[in-house]
């Protein structure tokens, strides 16, 4: 546990309807929400809730900021009016959401990291922050009980997908006509000033995703932190490794490294624990995570990563070594191991002898 040192600067001078007096102190107030952002999470346990780790590098145009991706893989912009969508167009199709909070909106402003943040009225503010691998974390920071503890974000996915809600995890599943996982929400979190836990879970009506946080708790100290997080690549890399000299037996091997938004969802499995429906979820991150990382490895005649054993090797490092070791730098497959199920691949650490 740690724990922040107190701004006592929450959001400025709040008049009565909680809007800032003057544009002197709406700039005290991001100053501190940044501040907040970036002391409260420097040093978080949980790997969701580093949300200025990995941040891209933000450009700006009339009315937006974005982040593209160098190789044109994927693009995320975010309005200055939260009214407008945050619109993500990547390889699996062109996304937009939409901030519906129960406050209303204020202004906006721009940290100086480059996110830029909405200031809801009753003192809360909302910042969409693009991250390198191409997923996004919503943060939004209550400065106090009065401002609305339901953050409500509305979905509109591309043709024939849909959101399915893993309650077992806290997991969304943004599922495609084939039932093919291509995306997803990490499971919900928040923290407040101490540092400290607060529960928080999501609600799934439809295209509809409210992110609920319970400050009803016994010794919550604000501002409280929170925030969904889409991704869509579970997996950044994957990259054969230099042969040793005299060879491993078991090589070649392939080192898969798993994105930031990845290893959440990896870590927030239970396979093979749960029902069957549970099981099914677990199933479908897991293959999607393999796929990924077919399509992003270099095949030969004497290097085909698609095989059984590397498949199960995969399947043991994303259920096991994603809770033993999270943050292990790769997922390291043996082409030549012998094939084994899971429980015998778990209780080798993932590498048969």
């Amino acid at each position: 546990m740690f724990r922040i040192f107190k701004i006592t600067l929450v959001i400025g001078v709040i008049t009565g309807l909680g809007v800032p007096a003057t544009a002197g102190t709406q700039t005290q107030a991001i100053s501190a929400f940044e501040k907040h952002v970036l002391e409260l999470t420097a040093n978080a346990a949980r790997d969701s809730q580093k949300v200025l780790k990995g941040t891209g590098t933000y450009q700006r145009t009339v009315g937006k900021s974005y982040v593209a991706d160098p190789d044109n893989n994927w693009r995320i912009d975010t309005p200055e009016d939260p009214k407008d969508p945050i619109t993500i167009s990547n390889k699996v199709g062109m996304f937009a959401i939409r901030i519906r909070h129960e406050d209303s909106f204020i202004k906006s402003f721009s940290m100086t990291t480059g996110p830029l943040t909405y200031l809801f009225q009753g003192g809360h503010f909302t910042s969409p922050i693009i991250k390198q691998d191409g997923s996004l974390q919503i943060v939004s920071e209550i400065q106090n009980p009065q401002a609305s503890s339901n953050l409500i974000y509305e979905f509109n996915l591309p043709h024939s997908m849909r959101l399915v809600s893993d309650i077992d995890s806290g997991l969304i599943l943004i599922v495609d006509a084939a039932g093919a996982m291509v995306g997803g929400i990490a499971p919900a979190w928040a923290i407040d000033a101490d540092g400290k836990q607060v529960k928080s879970w999501y609600e799934l009506h439809g295209n509809t995703v409210s992110q609920k946080i319970d400050t009803t708790m016994s010794g919550i100290t604000y501002p409280i932190i929170a925030d969904p997080w889409l991704g869509f690549d579970l997996i950044s890399k994957s990259t054969w490794a230099a042969t040793l000299n005299p060879p491993d037996k078991y090589a070649p091997t392939l080192n898969v490294y798993p994105s930031e938004w990845g290893r959440v969802v990896a870590a927030a499995t239970t396979f093979p624990l749960g029902d069957l429906t549970k099981i099914a979820l677990d199933s479908m991150a897991v293959r999607a995570g393999w796929d990924e990382t077919l399509a992003k490895t270099a095949k030969s005649a004497t290097r085909n990563p698609n095989t059984q054993s590397m498949y199960h090797q995969f399947e043991c490092h994303f259920f096991y070594v994603s809770k033993r070791a999270p943050n292990k730098v790769s997922w390291n497959l043996d082409l030549k191991r012998r094939d084994a199920n899971f429980v015998d691949q778990a209780l080798n650490n993932c590498n048969m002898p």
